[in-house]
Formats: structure tokens, C-alpha cells, sequence
């Protein structure tokens, strides 16, 4: 099976202190598909763990530094069908007061991933570039994810698929790629001068066995 984009399967935001954030899906996901979250924390905090209804195993892929803006990505192979109006649980480091966005998206055709890249600039500053990520297999999936402490719009460079956040309040953002197999680095662009962190990452199509972090 090639790898090929699903659907959003649910977003949240909130700006309310607590060490959690739960996202009600709206779309379902099906066994054999893989799920992707994106989360944006500030005040120096990390995604600490994620679980959801259905009993699935969440793990993380990288976080760009612990700095007043971070962007946390996840990944998860469905292996219990996680139906629409299921939830699921993120849960911080620490308790935060500050603005959180969580997205969560679908793919098909995907395993897990091989290399990972993360940066942070802590402010003054309106892009910021991941440095690359390179695919160990044609037609590899490849993601970036960038988050800021602006309420902002959050765009990437060229190559990249944009994708969905879906709430009302944009602090985060999110692309995808289909490896030719070139090796691919995502600028994320934000329309007011803040902080940004950003991460970016490649997973392997079915059939891949091969893993590497760095």
C-alpha cells in the first residue's frame, strides 16, 4: 500500500490552566492506519504522554527545545479502531495557563519513522528552518510541524502539503511531503514576530525495517 493522506481525525485548544488536553474525535480512525498529533505547549512544558479510549500505543517522534514556545509530535499505528467521538488524552510535564493547540491527522501505508530533526529560536523572529530530514525509502512519509507563541497564520515552504489544525485560535501548524527520496528541510513563517519551535521527521512506507534517530 502507497502512503497516502487520510483526514484530520480532530483538533482542541484551550486556554485554561490544567496539565491535560482532551481532543473528541470527530472522524473515525481504523485499524492499520496511523495517526500523527501535533501539539503546541508554551511555558517551557513537553507532552509527557498521550493515551486514548480505544487502548493504543502513543510514542513520541521528537520536541523541539524547552523554551517558552514547544512543538511536540506523536505517532501511533491503530491497532483498536478509535471511533468517531472517542477521545484523546494529552498530558503535559507540568501544569500550563498557556494556549494549547492539539491536532491529530491520518495516514495509510505508514510504519514508523527514521530520522527526526528540531530547533527552537526563542524570539524576535518571524521564520525559523528545520534542518533537513531525509527519507530512507521512495515514497516515504514526511512530516514538520512548527508552533509559536503568536495567534498567528503558521506557514511552510515549498515541497510541503499543508494541513488542517482546526480551531478557532492558531498557534501551531502542520505539513506533510511523499518522498521522491530528496532530502527535504521545512521554513516555517508566522505573521507576527514571536518565538517558534518546530519539528520535522520521515516514516517509512509498509515494509520498511530500518530505524534512525539523530
Amino acid at each position: 500500500m502507497s502512503v497516502r493522506f487520510v483526514q484530520q481525525i480532530g483538533a482542541q485548544f484551550i486556554n485554561t490552566a490544567g496539565n491535560t488536553t482532551v481532543i473528541t474525535t470527530t472522524n473515525a480512525a481504523q485499524v492499520g492506519q496511523f495517526l500523527v498529533l501535533a501539539a503546541r505547549i508554551g511555558v517551557s512544558l513537553d507532552v509527557s504522554s498521550i493515551s486514548d479510549s480505544a487502548g493504543n500505543t502513543w510514542s513520541k517522534l521528537n520536541s523541539s527545545a524547552l523554551t517558552n514556545t514547544v512543538a511536540s509530535v506523536w505517532y501511533c499505528t491503530v491497532t483498536s479502531v478509535l471511533a468517531a467521538s472517542s477521545t484523546i488524552t494529552v498530558t503535559y510535564s507540568n501544569t500550563t495557563s498557556g494556549n494549547r493547540n492539539v491536532s491529530v491527522w491520518a495516514f495509510e501505508g505508514v510504519t514508523r519513522p527514521t530520522t527526526t530533526n528540531a530547533t527552537n529560536r526563542t524570539g524576535g523572529t518571524t521564520t525559523l528552518t528545520v534542518g533537513n530530514v531525509t527519507p530512507e525509502r521512495y515514497g516515504s512519509l514526511l512530516f514538520t510541524a512548527g508552533a509559536s507563541n503568536q495567534n498567528t497564520t503558521h506557514s511552510v515552504s515549498a515541497g510541503w502539503t499543508a494541513l488542517t489544525v482546526g480551531t478557532s485560535s492558531v498557534f501551531l501548524g502542520a505539513a506533510y511531503a511523499i518522498s521522491s527520496m530528496a532530502s527535504l528541510n521545512a521554513t516555517w513563517t508566522i505573521g507576527t514576530t514571536g518565538a517558534i519551535g518546530a519539528v520535522s521527521g520521515t516514516f517509512t512506507p509498509d515494509g520498511g525495517d530500518a530505524f534512525l534517530n539523530f
